[in-house]
């Protein structure tokens, strides 16, 4: 939009720009001056950056209209998927998209021995090769998928096991053990990832049950979109997602645009 000759601003919650470049992809994978010389040739490009103001309680999107000729959503998916099963609110469960949020602030996540990553993508995977750099003494990740399945690109799943990393397939979360703080995980078999058109349907046997003790668990299933941020912004949405026009990128309504993982989920 700058290329194009508009004045663009960008209303940022986090205190520097970059969202999950910065604040979700790990140190080593991407390095922050790298993120920092990129975000800088957008700068001089005339984009103006506004920092610690969070749309909806900082400064609403009504104000926001009244201002600008069009607002376009691109916040992401920032919020980390609930398991849903029981135990999962003992103290010692994790997220995975905040564990690597607070990872690239100056406040570090302090790390226990023994941590279980529960997971089979490439968020799971930088999951369990931050905790390790954190200081956890053994980290294993338990998948649902096999190892052929798993959604995480191939040459994650490699380094993650040249780092001595377990990854255990096969397996799902039937409940969460502790008495106050996490003590471990109990699974169960799983027997089918997807159904017969290749949709994610998981099937387990609840017969076939093992334990694992654990200090700590970090939860990264998959990503959903801040539900204060759709409250907030009055457009229509599905499924929890900003709806937007396939080929304009425009929502219910004119003049508010919406893209990326907050459109497409």
């Amino acid at each position: 939009l700058a290329d194009a000759g508009c004045a663009v601003t960008i209303y940022e919650a986090m205190g520097a720009a970059g969202g999950m470049l910065r604040y979700g992809i790990p140190e080593y994978r991407l390095p922050k001056r790298v993120l920092d010389h990129e975000i800088e040739i957008i700068r001089r490009k005339g984009v103006k950056f506004i920092y610690n103001c969070r749309i909806g309680k900082d400064v609403t999107v009504h104000t926001l209209q009244q201002i600008y000729a069009a607002i376009f959503i691109s916040a992401g998916a920032q919020k980390s998927r609930k398991l849903r099963v029981e135990g999962e609110n003992i103290k010692g469960v994790l997220q995975g998209v905040e564990f690597l949020r607070e990872t690239g602030m100056a406040q570090k996540p302090a790390m226990k021995n023994r941590v279980l990553v529960i997971g089979g993508g490439n968020v799971a995977v930088d999951v369990a090769r931050t905790a390790l750099r954190l200081g956890a003494k053994s980290v294993e990740l338990i998948s649902l998928e096999q190892r052929n399945e798993m959604p995480a690109y191939k040459e994650e799943i490699e380094a993650t096991i040249a780092e001595n990393i377990t990854i255990r397939n096969g397996w799902g979360p039937k409940r969460i053990l502790g008495n106050g703080s996490v003590t471990g995980i109990e699974l169960k078999r799983c027997t089918r990832v997807f159904d017969d058109q290749k949709r994610f349907s998981p099937a387990f046997d609840e017969n076939d049950l093992t334990t694992i003790e654990a200090d700590q668990i970090i939860v990264a299933i998959g990503q959903s979109v801040d539900e204060e941020l759709v409250s907030h912004i009055k457009v229509e949405n599905f499924r929890g997602c900003f709806k937007a026009d396939p080929v304009t990128g425009q929502t219910s309504v004119p003049g508010i645009f919406a893209g990326g993982d907050n459109a497409s989920g």
